[in-house]
């Protein structure tokens, strides 16, 4: 195999080398001028691939755990949430409860204290005696007064005595 010429391959190497250290300027390309050019071209670019294929892959890898991370934060966040939320409503129910309670043993009360009322009322009020015939009626039964019937009693008189 005939050697290229020496001028060529060091001129080769050297701007192969400037490109891929531009490129990545933490891989330093040291080619021997008299070695195979192309040899040395391809490990320098099997190198960078590699290199760069991890980083790559790093990079998905760190995204992937963070997405995770992110997921597991807001199902956390929402069954917190989910928790408050049944908590309060819980507590909503139980005061509702409370009150319809309370409303109900106060309207009881009031009921009780009511009828209490009405049956006082219906008994007879006693009045002074001859005032139960000069009272209307109507307002003679509003009070409770039984309507006297005109009974005598010995010597032709009404029970009252008029």
């Amino acid at each position: 195999m005939p050697v290229p010429n020496r001028s060529y391959v060091q001129g080769r190497t050297e701007r192969l080398a400037r490109r891929v250290s531009k490129q990545r300027s933490n891989l330093v390309a040291t080619c021997d001028p008299y070695a195979d050019s192309m040899q040395d071209a391809t490990v320098i670019r099997h190198t960078k691939k590699k290199k760069k294929k991890k980083k790559k892959n790093k990079k998905k890898q760190q995204k992937k755990q963070q997405k995770k991370e992110k997921k597991k934060k807001k199902h956390k966040k929402k069954k917190k949430k989910k928790k408050k939320k049944m908590k309060k409503k819980k507590k909503k129910k139980k005061k509702k409860k409370k009150k319809k309670k309370k409303k109900k043993k106060k309207n009881k009360k009031k009921k009780k204290k009511k009828k209490k009322k009405k049956k006082k009322s219906n008994t007879a009020i006693p009045l002074a005696q001859g005032v139960e015939n000069s009272v209307p009626w109507k307002v003679g039964q509003s009070l409770g007064l039984q309507r006297e019937s005109a009974r005598t009693v010995d010597g032709g008189c009404t029970q009252n005595g008029n």
